[in-house]
């Protein structure tokens, strides 16, 4: 992986590239830690290999190009030194696709960053609350995953919209202002099999958490209602945590998830 340093010439005001240091960059994030550029560049490596040694089954699993565009992923990055002396990522090339881990994991920090801008932005303007659900099903074999995430989608469409027959799911309504929701699949290499999970954050009115008499729906108030949507006939794993909101001194605030 090549690193290159931008730094802006003060005489001039351009940006002087600085290269052959033999000094080792690190990117660190806004807690200080080392982001794991390395780490995640060797598990792309490990895709690319998959990949070539799919294409001498099937070539039209992955196109030459896109698999160059997996190789190259990550290979080069530019940081922009600051006034203050700290760097920051300024360039670098990234293949985008999809089951690429170096970039499912640059997405994910992006998601956050968004996440966090957001919430922020709605706690400036009213009271909310927020609950980060996670909604599971069994895992299922490669053949059932299509047709298992399309009836997640619908049994969550049904916790969010109109549903006849469900209290539970018209109380939390009352109380939803808002959701943002993410589909992950995990891979078990021993099984050979699928865990389709939902994640999502509830906006909520703040009167939920006072109680039965707000709607607050307990751990297995949850369980129950989203095995009634899906029509399961199991014990679905569920997971619900609150979101504790952290007010500074201005109306905004930042949010932190406590279980």
């Amino acid at each position: 992986m090549r690193m290159t340093i931008l730094q802006e010439n003060e005489q001039d005001c351009k940006l002087e590239i600085i290269e052959g240091t033999g000094e080792v960059l690190e990117d660190l994030s806004g807690t200080g830690r080392k982001r794991p550029w390395s780490e995640r560049k060797s598990e792309s490596v490990e895709l690319l290999n998959l990949f070539e040694m799919a294409r001498k089954i099937d070539e039209s699993v992955i196109s030459q190009t896109r698999l160059q565009a997996l190789k190259d992923c990550g290979s080069w990055l530019t940081f922009a030194q600051q006034a203050d002396g700290t760097r920051r990522l300024a360039n670098a090339n990234f293949c985008r696709l999809r089951l690429c881990p170096l970039c499912g994991w640059r997405r994910s920090l992006k998601l956050f960053s968004q996440v966090s801008k957001i919430s922020e932005a709605i706690l400036a303007e009213k009271k909310a609350r927020f609950v980060f659900v996670t909604l599971t099903v069994e895992n299922v074999k490669g053949e059932e995953l299509r047709a298992t995430i399309k009836r997640m989608n619908e049994g969550f469409k049904c916790l969010v919209q109109d549903k006849k027959g469900m209290a539970a799911s018209a109380t939390f309504r009352a109380n939803l202002m808002g959701y943002m929701k993410a589909i992950e699949v995990t891979y078990n290499t021993k099984r050979n099999d699928f865990h389709p999970h939902i994640h999502c954050i509830f906006e909520l009115a703040p009167k939920y958490f006072r109680g039965k008499e707000g709607g607050y729906l307990t751990h297995e108030d949850w369980r129950v209602m989203w095995r009634s949507v899906m029509k399961l006939d199991y014990e679905p794993q569920v997971d619900v945590r609150a979101i504790k909101n952290h007010h500074g001194k201005s109306r905004g605030g930042s949010c932190k998830v406590s279980c």
